[in-house]
């Protein structure tokens, strides 16, 4: 994502981007919930270098919230402050072991800064299992929120290869549970039972799709269930 903030005088204020995010060695492919690295530039003006860490964490707060595809994901959390990286000023690339510091590119009234820093990230992936409150039930979908920042809707093909169908009476999405007893095969199974899905109730799925715009992100939902929930 590249971003720019503009100051009194029309110019931009500071130019930042991110270019890369690597999630910790150890971190759960199963969970939505990534600790990532995150490296990034900025280029800022004079005006800005007293406090060059602040600045970037400042800029990296109007990310929140955010889905941002270098990151892989939503930021919610920044866990400690921008750690500025070292620059080669010959080659004008980063390198380790070198002084840390900024540098002017042309005559440009800017100086670029490399920095990394931790950040706690949301990340849906398609075929991820996640659960989500039903907010809204029609006869067409219905649409959950996952972790309370995310809407997901599940449509009525996918609700009805699940065995789901819409109760005009009652309004609900209702299944009958197939039931097998001890000793019979699933071919000698019953119905037992039916549940339903309706408002307010926790649902759990697989994402289909992922869909951003602007930093916004939705998810489309498959093979909904309420009965391991």
């Amino acid at each position: 994502r590249f971003a720019a903030h503009t100051s009194q005088t029309g110019a931009p204020s500071s130019i930042f981007s991110i270019l890369s995010a690597a999630a910790e060695p150890n971190a759960s492919r199963n969970s939505p919930y990534q600790v990532k690295l995150i490296q990034g530039t900025v280029a800022l003006l004079p005006s800005s270098l007293s406090d060059v860490p602040g600045r970037i964490k400042s800029l990296l707060h109007s990310l929140l919230l955010m889905y941002d595809a270098k990151m892989g994901g939503m930021l919610l959390s920044l866990e400690e402050g921008a750690k500025l990286l070292p620059f080669d000023h010959n080659k004008r690339t980063r390198f380790r072991g070198g002084a840390v510091g900024g540098r002017v590119v042309d005559d440009l009234p800017y100086v670029h800064f490399s920095f990394q820093v931790r950040g706690l990230l949301f990340c849906p992936e398609v075929n991820m299992k996640l659960k989500g409150q039903v907010v809204e039930c029609t006869p067409t979908y219905i649409t959950l929120t996952s972790h309370n920042i995310l809407s997901t809707k599940i449509s009525q093909d996918n609700l009805n290869q699940m065995g789901f169908f819409y109760n005009d009476e009652s309004l609900e999405w209702t299944r009958e549970r197939s039931v097998t007893r001890p000793g019979q095969n699933e071919d000698e199974s019953f119905l037992g039972p039916s549940t339903s899905i309706y408002l307010d109730d926790c649902v759990e799925f697989l994402v289909e799709r992922v869909h951003e715009c602007g930093g916004y992100v939705s998810l489309d939902g498959k093979s909904p269930d309420v009965s391991s929930v």
